[in-house]
């Protein structure tokens, strides 16, 4: 008699039919054909860490006015004013079409007044895996003091969860 339970999760996907496979159960110590043969049950549990989201810092610095533009996979985004409030910033790099075409976005949030410019640190969320950066250019800036700049750093590396399938086999 053959029976086994249903599995707990299924993935959210229906259950079409089972595939039913018979060996020769062994332990570690076995002879390599024992008779009769020994009843084993073995599990093999799997797991992997959620996916990390991809993070990047936008920063300008010396600055007492003017513009800056952010770049993402050849799309380019309007004119951004140097205190842009974060919800600026991010409809601006939710309106590239690279993001658009990965049903993919960005959530932005802008920190405090430093070194004469803002950083806005850009969330991505439905990116699988390491997105490529955000560019810069802080060409319309005005300098305060010193040279103006627009910069872009990877704070996280973004990083894909794992999945596809796997074999396992015993005895070839």
């Amino acid at each position: 008699k053959l029976s086994w339970n249903e599995p707990l999760d299924n993935g959210g996907s229906p259950i079409t039919g089972y595939v039913v496979y018979m060996f020769p159960a062994a332990a570690p110590n076995s002879i390599q054909d024992p008779d009769p043969v020994k009843e084993e049950i073995q599990t093999i549990v799997t797991s992997a860490s959620a996916p990390v989201d991809e993070v990047q810092e936008i920063t300008t610095e010396n600055t007492s006015g003017g513009r800056f533009r952010l770049q993402f996979m050849g799309d380019v985004t309007g004119s951004i004013e140097w205190n842009a409030a974060d919800s600026v910033v991010q409809n601006e790099l939710n309106n590239l079409n690279p993001l658009i075409d990965a049903g993919a976005s960005v959530v932005v949030t802008r920190g405090g007044f430093t070194n004469n410019g803002y950083t806005w640190t850009a969330t991505f969320q439905n990116w699988y895996g390491d997105a490529p950066m955000i560019t810069a250019d802080g060409a319309e800036l005005a300098d305060a003091g010193s040279a103006a700049s627009a910069t872009v750093t990877e704070t996280f590396k973004g990083a894909e969860a794992i999945h596809g399938d796997f074999t396992v086999s015993f005895r070839g």
